[in-house]
């Protein structure tokens, strides 16, 4: 292995997302789903996966997740737990979320739909609708993370996720989900994330990867990282991907590369998006 200097770019971030997590059991790893995660719609029944009803998708992260689906006749699914603590009014709150959609779904449920969250008071009392997502076309993960303040008053200590359908039309759809997180953000202290500036992807578990490192949580986050002509060899929206070196398939020569990183931070409580620019070197 070659020995060589690292001098790390350290970048001091407000600390998004360093309190509690909200969530008991976020990423479905549990062998009983019902456990935490409760339906409420008629005929609600979410599929633990993968290898159920035809889905074959790999989780994003662990080994579970579940799919929600839509019915051609005004039905679907949703799936909500009790919140650890209640969300409060006026605090600001990360959601961050991987979504898909599977082909090999059953019968007629291949088609993409959208999912909702909900936040409610009670068990089954949807109140207050924080976000809805675009329609999930993809068949391979893809992160999608967004910000909220209630404004619908105190003590929502419910959230619950829906599955919507894309138009006003009726049809039969599914979106998988996985790796969920429902974090408060806090200004009281700061944390430390970097990039460095050299990387060796050998596949010895030191320093394989290049992205941001540390223990926050970044928000609306995008990495873009470029070759010497200004083609993009690596880009990703999850602050917790780093690129292992390879392009189309083949490892990338070792030289410098350039990057620009964008991602939204807290100062005292107000969201500020800030964008990072550097050189990283590629060593093998």
């Amino acid at each position: 292995m070659r020995l060589f200097a690292v001098i790390s770019l350290f970048f001091y971030v407000s600390n998004a997302g360093i309190s509690q997590e909200l969530l008991r059991f976020p990423s479905f790893e549990m062998d009983t789903l019902s456990k935490y995660w409760k339906g409420c719609n008629f005929n609600t029944s979410p599929d633990h996966q993968p290898y159920q009803m035809g889905v074959n998708t790999i989780a994003k992260n662990g080994n579970k997740y579940i799919s929600l689906v839509a019915r051609d006749n005004n039905t679907f699914e949703d799936i909500g737990q009790r919140l650890i603590e209640p969300i409060i009014v006026g605090q600001s709150y990360s959601l961050q979320l991987d979504l898909a959609y599977s082909e090999d779904y059953i019968s007629s449920f291949k088609n993409p739909i959208k999912l909702k969250v909900w936040l409610g008071r009670d068990s089954c009392e949807k109140g207050e609708l924080i976000w809805k997502s675009p329609a999930i076309t993809h068949e391979e993960w893809e992160t999608y993370q967004f910000l909220f303040s209630p404004g619908s008053g105190d003590k929502m200590q419910f959230i619950y996720l829906e599955a919507a359908y894309i138009s006003t039309n009726r049809y039969d759809g599914n979106i998988l989900i996985d790796n969920l997180s429902l974090l408060k953000q806090e200004d009281a202290e700061l944390c430390i994330f970097r990039f460095p500036n050299a990387f060796t992807p050998d596949n010895d578990d030191l320093n394989d990867g290049f992205g941001a490192i540390g223990d926050c949580q970044l928000i609306e986050y995008n990495l873009a990282i470029f070759n010497r002509w200004g083609k993009v060899v690596f880009e990703t929206n999850d602050y917790r991907k780093k690129w292992d070196g390879i392009f189309e398939n083949n490892p990338a020569p070792s030289e410098m590369y350039f990057w620009t990183a964008t991602f939204t931070r807290f100062q005292n409580t107000i969201p500020k998006k800030e964008v990072k620019r550097g050189t990283i070197t590629l060593l093998r």
